[in-house]
């Protein structure tokens, strides 16, 4: 049964409460209006199950992205909509629809690949998120750690916990919990973390389980910045200038053409 009846709008859909209204001033002689992270936060709260499907090229027929949904066996009815001829915005109507969908980094459309960002107030459309839903493991975790609260404390510390696996859940596995947690790939994944308990401390080494590469120089995931072309030519071009700053002139003038 859908979660919202028919002419019932997702909480996407619905206007924040309580926001009030914000000042306005000049910067720069130009008109000028500021949101405090308060009313940021009340704005962005009906977008919290919010998540930008990325398309590396043309972008399919919306029917065969819908298509794709009855993978998932979503509860509720989901939104999409167009935000670039690359991105669409998807909102599930539940946490449960948004964790199925957020569950998978990379899809195939039209048996093409696609990823998923969550979205954030600083969405760019020029920038992938390299904020990406990755399985971590706890080897040797004590057993009684096992639990879903305290799976959660543990990931926070690295991340943003998403759901335990269901081994973890029946406790089937006890050589290991697994979670998938919501990481940063722009910077390094530590490989341990300090939890106490009751006074007991120990080192918790951390396992990850297929981190996307993420490139820091042109903001798009799948590849590191050792290999990212753009990256390689802006050093060719340093590279050049150290050598005959001509050159480099030229090099770049015949770039900017072309």
């Amino acid at each position: 049964m859908p979660l919202h009846a028919a002419g019932d709008p997702l909480p996407c859909h619905r206007e924040p409460s309580s926001v009030p209204p914000c000042p306005s001033s000049t910067f720069e002689g130009a008109p000028a209006v500021s949101f405090s992270e308060a009313v940021v936060d009340a704005l962005a709260a009906p977008f919290r199950f919010a998540l930008v499907k990325n398309f590396s090229h043309d972008r399919p027929p919306i029917e065969a992205v819908r298509k794709v949904f009855g993978a998932f066996r979503l509860n509720g009815p989901i939104s999409v909509g167009v935000i670039s001829p690359k991105l669409l915005m998807l909102h599930p109507s539940s946490e449960a629809d948004f964790l199925r969908l957020r569950s998978k980094d990379v899809w195939f459309v039209a048996n093409a690949p696609t990823r998923v960002f969550r979205w954030s107030p600083d969405f760019s459309a020029d920038r992938e998120s390299p904020i990406a839903p990755i399985w971590v493991a706890f080897p040797g975790l004590p057993q009684h750690l096992f639990a879903k609260p305290a799976m959660f404390s543990i990931a926070a510390c690295i991340g943003t916990p998403l759901q335990i696996d269901k081994v973890t859940e029946i406790h089937s596995r006890p050589s290991r919990a697994c979670i998938q947690v919501e990481m940063d790939t722009s910077i390094p994944l530590p490989s341990k973390l300090r939890a106490i308990a009751f006074g007991n401390s120990i080192w918790q080494p951390i396992e990850y389980e297929h981190v996307p590469k993420y490139c820091s120089e042109c903001f798009h995931r799948g590849y590191s910045s050792s290999s990212c072309k753009r990256a390689s030519r802006a050093v060719d071009s340093s590279a050049i200038a150290d050598i005959n700053p001509g050159i480099a002139n030229a090099t770049n003038t015949s770039t900017s053409a072309s």
